[in-house]
């Protein structure tokens, strides 16, 4: 069964950003030690995105069924009918950056457009999770105005491509060695003559 996002549902990952502002690897392993389900793009995190580092980690396809809110709806569970997307920070100690919620404000709202989700389903994992303060205590309603909000857009001030298993010191190592494997594949060519 696939994903048919008629949802957003935005979490944090409850680990203060300033202790590790990078997530990505830690929330990874606590996902593979929860047995959560190894996504089509290599990574165990039950949300579609994760926005941490200042960077905009795509974990799961959207068709993907997510691993983020098992509550349901009409019968459902969420993960069959919903985006997850969250944020490296812990929303009840500290507030989001400036850098993530960019970068979350416009991932909400490409998720939109692409699936004409309207603004009443962009919701907080509480509201499902009702146990639960995600994405924290001091994140109130006019976090998610502002997130939802046209008129400002979102301020992105580096747009790195979304490439959730790569860094860009790997590109760079694997630039040069495509590069020496083309070398050797040029010298292999002269000694075969």
């Amino acid at each position: 069964m696939k994903n048919i996002p008629k949802t957003i549902i935005i979490h944090c990952t409850a680990y203060p950003d300033s202790k590790l502002h990078d997530q990505l690897e830690a929330c990874n392993g606590w996902h593979k030690d929860r047995d959560f389900p190894l996504s089509d793009l290599n990574w165990y995190t039950g949300y579609h995105s994760l926005i941490t580092g200042g960077r905009n980690y795509r974990t799961r396809k959207d068709e993907e069924v997510g691993a983020h809110c098992n509550q349901s709806e009409n019968g459902l569970s969420m993960n069959f009918q919903s985006l997850g997307v969250c944020v490296g920070f812990d929303g009840d100690v500290e507030d989001v950056s400036a850098e993530h919620f960019n970068l979350l404000k416009k991932q909400v709202q490409d998720w939109q457009d692409m699936y004409n989700i309207p603004n009443s389903k962009v919701v907080f994992h509480r509201y499902y999770a009702t146990n639960k303060s995600c994405p924290g205590g001091r994140i109130k309603s006019d976090f998610l105005v502002k997130v939802l909000d046209r008129t400002k857009p979102p301020v992105i001030i580096q747009d790195i491509p979304i490439q959730p298993s790569m860094c860009v010191a790997e590109k760079e190592t694997i630039e040069k060695l495509k590069a020496q494997v083309s070398w050797y594949e040029s010298l292999l060519k002269i000694f075969k003559k």
